[in-house]
């Protein structure tokens, strides 16, 4: 199959020797020896220009991917997405055979596009994407990342090509390359419930580090001003996954939910259809969570540019971009308002990264506030939606809400009331993307919030209601209690000391004193688990509290004593 047969031969025996766990082990170094020379000899063929050994040896690599993926699949199950993040952060390094291979890669790479040959440059272009296709293949999420991450890297060098033509040629092959992975390797397999669910779990994962690539290349080609490569990206992104849709399906969920209904069904005819009802409903489910991860992507970085224009209004670039991505956000007010309440949470802006757009690297400490941008996109594109929709149809909406949101709108003050605002006084500044709307059409708007708001009030009102005292709960109130008191009762342990204190708490008490302690009704929600509030210390408080008034009570008893008895 290859030319360099004896070269591959000899590194596939010393890769199965290296990944065997060695206090010593030899066969590493000399594994690092061969294919470093490997490397050097695949280096010289392309400064050569000797294409029929550059092909074959593009093989061999080929080959020792499928290698290390076979023998690292015998050592442990494959990489999941949150494993392979998880391998690729870790403070004490990766697999080092598979950094040995990229890191080779990374310098072939550079080589063959220095080389300004279209030839070498196809040839060696799709060499990572065709190890992060046999990933996909075998489910293996480490190497695909190590290896389709070389998309960036490749339109790095595109947008450095002085040739015009073999620039426009990897502009081109760089959208292409994606496309290509999401359409013949992901796409097609989602649906495949036959082979199991996790199997479509995986893929789905595939399709979100998909979308995490085509996010770096959205804002990479935004930061080098190209545009017309942004509205291609921009518009592969909308097509991506198009062709999965389970939910449109002639037999969708729905469907089998009717035939549920159906009074002449016999049992096992019932079961048949209870089973491919849940294989819809689990289709379904994957459907809008890659759906969902496609408008967080969009979302988030139209936050990003919107906010660059919002803080320099002569940035007209940043107006055009913020345009072109705008076919990416959702033109529905109820599912803007779904993105955006999934958007605007810390996790999701770790998952994509966004952070890192506004981390400034000048040894100073800065607050990050990408969160903010969040919401100012969400309430520019409500009043670019409210404007398109008459009031009477406006009340109606039900939004989606939580108590996050709730929080943003529920008064004048309120962030997103307040933005609101403020962008229908300034509108004529933002060039034509924020539109004027009437004060009655404003109020109707708010009114929605006002509405949802009142919602959510009464589903916690109802869920603290139904929900049961957590057991949990109470018995941590009671060790705080009782933890705090006996450590703050200060006086009673002194007269217990002094052999002034009594404990007659088993016998009737019949004199006048009154009871000391707690008389009130308290809050149910911090004895119930899932409730937005967090009562803190609750326990210690109380118990501190009774031993403080106990104290006070004591000593100005024993005060009054003794000025009387003098």
């Amino acid at each position: 199959m290859f030319s360099e047969q004896s070269v591959f031969d000899e590194i596939n025996d010393l890769i199965g020797k290296t990944f065997v766990v060695r206090k010593e082990n030899e066969d590493e170094d000399k594994l690092r020896i061969e294919l470093r020379n490997l490397k050097d000899q695949l280096i010289d063929d392309i400064r050569n220009k000797h294409l029929g050994r550059i092909s074959n040896l593009k093989e061999v690599y080929i080959a020792l991917a499928e290698l290390f993926l076979d023998i690292m699949k015998s050592y442990s199950s494959n990489y999941s997405m949150e494993m392979a993040r998880k391998e690729r952060s870790n403070i004490v390094g990766e697999w080092v055979e598979v950094q040995w291979l990229t890191d080779d890669l990374r310098d072939i790479y550079e080589v063959a596009m220095e080389s300004h040959d279209r030839n070498i440059v196809r040839e060696i272009g799709c060499l990572p994407f065709a190890i992060a296709h046999r990933a996909i293949k075998r489910l293996d999420h480490y190497i695909f990342e190590k290896t389709f991450g070389f998309l960036s890297i490749f339109y790095m060098h595109a947008l450095r090509e002085k040739d015009k033509d073999l620039q426009s040629f990897m502009k081109d092959r760089c959208g292409r390359y994606l496309k290509e992975t999401a359409d013949s390797a992901v796409q097609y397999e989602l649906d495949k419930i036959e082979l199991g669910e996790d199997r479509v779990r995986q893929f789905r994962d595939f399709a979100v580090e998909i979308f995490l690539q085509l996010l770096h290349l959205m804002k990479q080609s935004y930061d080098a001003k190209d545009l017309e490569v942004f509205r291609d990206f921009v518009l592969i992104g909308n097509k991506l996954f198009s062709h999965f849709h389970p939910s449109e399906d002639h037999l969708d969920a729905d469907y089998y939910r009717w035939q549920l209904k159906l009074p002449d069904l016999n049992a096992d005819e019932k079961k048949k259809v209870e089973s491919q009802l849940k294989k819809r409903e689990f289709l379904e489910r994957i459907e809008k969570e890659i759906q969902q991860k496609k408008k967080e992507m969009f979302f988030g970085l139209a936050s990003f540019i919107l906010d660059e224009y919002r803080n320099n209004k002569q940035n007209k670039d940043a107006l055009e971009y913020f345009r072109v991505i705008s076919a990416g956000l959702p033109s529905d007010f109820k599912e803007l308002t779904s993105i955006f309440l999934a958007c605007h949470n810390f996790e999701i802006e770790h998952f994509w990264g966004w952070d890192w757009w506004i981390l400034q690297n000048d040894g100073e400490v800065h607050s990050i506030d990408f969160l903010g941008k969040i919401i100012f996109l969400y309430c520019v594109k409500s009043l670019q939606i409210v404007n398109t929709i008459n009031e009477q149809a406006l009340e109606k909406i039900d939004l989606p809400h939580n108590r996050d949101f709730v929080h943003m709108v529920e008064n004048d003050d309120s962030i997103i009331r307040k933005t609101i605002a403020e962008l229908i006084k300034e509108f004529e500044q933002w060039g034509g993307i924020v539109h004027s709307i009437e004060v009655a059409k404003k109020n109707a708007l708010f009114k929605v919030f006002d509405l949802a708001k009142e919602k959510q009030v009464r589903e916690e009102e109802d869920f603290l209601i139904n929900s049961k005292l957590s057991q949990t709960k109470l018995a941590e109130f009671v060790k705080g209690f009782l933890d705090d008191y006996k450590g703050n009762c200060g006086v009673h342990t002194l007269f217990e000391k002094f052999g002034l204190y009594e404990d007659k708490t088993k016998q009737v008490y019949k004199g006048t004193q009154k009871s000391m302690g707690y008389n009130r009704l308290d809050e149910k929600g911090a004895f119930v688990e899932g409730w937005y509030v967090h009562y803190s210390r609750w326990g210690e408080q109380y118990g501190s509290g009774i031993a403080t008034s106990e104290n006070n009570h004591l000593l100005s008893n024993y005060v009054n004593n003794w000025f009387q008895n003098r």
